[in-house]
């Protein structure tokens, strides 16, 4: 059964459409990562779910059970929904745990027990229980947020950005450790976050939001190596496209030379997509001299290489042969590509490299 059910949710504030017809689902125990730009609707969809917005239309079902019909509304209170924003928003003048407490029912909140326990699920030392939210670092805010929110053992989850005040470092940790949290808690979890990274890398599910509207929903790899339209290519990575022509199932003959395609990509003249990781480049003595294609490679010059640590970046001019430009004379075929690499093997600027593809390329609508 699904836990979460977002049906044609519609939301305007004055003469400003915010949210265009949203439909999503998100199954029990699974998380997913709502991604986009600022101001492109998704915290007024989570409002919506946790109760603090009213949609103007549309139906929320949490657990088979309406909890929001237009402008019928059960409470945010009455939903079994755990909130964690962006600054956490603890009560400066609580102690860590009169703050778990608080999210505690009632008749727990003497419990010293159970805080200690919720503390521990996120990772926090009980000795931190009477220290108060200022003695404590952004991470460790955010972790007393998440017991706090735990305590109340919610149906379902949301966090709004919880991570976008932490350094880099410290981010990739903690939504590491509440992700893991989350999972074995059992607790349906929606992110909502405009970092492309944290989405892939958090969620079993993501959907990518552009102007009140969600442009693909699917398991983050789909996403990344299939998107279906530009947009979603280009906001979740950087892209290379290529004039193409499919006229074979399952190929496509580009400026590269023949790359794999779908089985299901249209015959006739195409842009294709690739990802700047699948474009192996070879400095051409090394290529000839192991066998790597030669005859299809693609003649191609390094203008830069950005060294980024563990990979670099290589800004590359194509060279194509007078056939190729021939094969594509309404397109460019001497533009620069993107191609990133292992540091430990990226070609020298002003090296001659051939290129040659790694997986499939897709037609991107």
């Amino acid at each position: 059964m699904s836990s979460l059910v977002v049906r044609s949710v519609t939301k305007s504030f004055g003469v400003v459409e915010v949210l265009g017809g949203i439909d999503l689902t998100v199954t029990q125990g699974s998380t997913t990562a709502i991604v986009g730009s600022s101001g492109c609707g998704k915290t007024t969809l989570l409002r919506i779910v946790a109760g603090f917005e009213v949609p103007d239309a549309g139906v929320v079902e949490l657990g088979g059970t309406e909890i929001a019909s237009g402008a019928a509304v059960v409470p945010a209170h009455k939903r079994g929904i755990g909130y964690v924003a962006q600054d956490g928003a603890l009560f400066p003048h609580l102690t860590v745990r009169q703050n778990v407490m608080f999210g505690l029912p009632l008749r727990a909140r003497r419990s010293t027990k159970r805080v200690g326990e919720l503390l521990e699920m996120v990772s926090l030392d009980p000795e931190f229980a009477s220290r108060r939210p200022d003695e404590l670092s952004g991470g460790q805010q955010q972790r007393v947020a998440l017991a706090r929110a735990l305590a109340r053992e919610p149906r379902l989850m949301l966090l709004d950005e919880p991570f976008t005040a932490l350094d880099a470092g410290l981010r990739a940790s903690m939504r590491k450790s509440v992700a893991a949290t989350l999972r074995e808690a059992g607790v349906t979890t929606v992110l909502v976050t405009h970092d492309q990274e944290e989405a892939l890398s958090f969620a079993d599910q993501v959907a990518v939001m552009k102007s009140g509207r969600l442009t693909q929903v699917g398991p983050p790899q789909e996403l990344y190596a299939r998107p279906t339209d530009l947009f979603t290519a280009t906001f979740l990575g950087d892209v290379v496209m290529l004039p193409a022509r499919v006229s074979t199932a399952g190929t496509a003959d580009c400026p590269l030379g023949p790359v794999p395609v779908p089985a299901d990509t249209p015959l006739g003249d195409t842009r294709i997509m690739l990802r700047p990781e699948q474009i192996v480049a070879t400095p051409t003595s090394t290529a000839h001299g192991s066998g790597t294609p030669g005859s299809d490679a693609t003649n191609a010059v390094v203008l830069e290489r950005e060294f980024l640590g563990h990979d670099s970046l290589l800004q590359i001019r194509l060279t194509p042969s007078d056939e190729v430009r021939a094969r594509y004379r309404s397109e460019r075929t001497d533009g620069v590509l993107s191609v990133r690499t292992v540091s430990v093997v990226a070609p020298e600027v002003g090296a001659d490299v051939s290129l040659h593809v790694l997986g499939e390329a897709v037609r991107v609508g």
